[in-house]
């Protein structure tokens, strides 16, 4: 053992297993649940994409989402009709322009376990938001803590 053919192995620590452990389950859940290519229509694709990222933006501008939002969805007929749908609008005033905040009812789209086009710090802010938010006012009722 040991000689000049010998395989190198390295062992992985228990706490960088268990780290690479996780990513792996996250990553293949995330393969799993996306549907974006999965034969969705665009209205499906639509609202599942305005609904995450207005979860990670808080309030967003139009113009915010235009530029957040793959330009396929951006670009097909349905998109503002979706948005009105899924987002209440703050008109202007003054200086301030217009914003876009997710309905109480639109949370029940969001994914806390992840949405794969999500930068970790988006997920992160999207699912604080999501247990901030998710709930209709005054309702007592716990939601299913978040993932790790």
């Amino acid at each position: 053992e040991g000689g000049e053919g010998a395989e190198e192995r390295s062992e992985i620590d228990p706490a960088t297993g268990e780290v690479l452990l996780e990513e792996l389950l996250s990553t293949l859940v995330l393969l799993l649940r996306e549907r974006t290519h999965s034969g969705a229509s665009a209205e499906s694709i639509a609202e599942r994409t305005l609904a995450h990222r207005l979860a990670a933006a808080g309030a967003a501008t139009h113009s915010e989402l235009v530029n957040a939002v793959p330009r396929r969805v951006v670009e097909h007929a349905c998109f503002d009709e979706v948005l009105a749908r899924l987002a209440s609008h703050t008109p202007p005033r003054g200086l301030l322009q217009g914003s876009y905040l997710l309905r109480t009812e639109t949370w029940l789209l969001f994914d806390p376990l992840g949405y794969a086009h999500y930068a970790r710090t988006d997920h992160h802010r999207a699912v604080e938001r999501w247990q901030r938010d998710a709930r209709a006012p005054g309702d007592p009722s716990a939601l299913p803590a978040a993932p790790p």
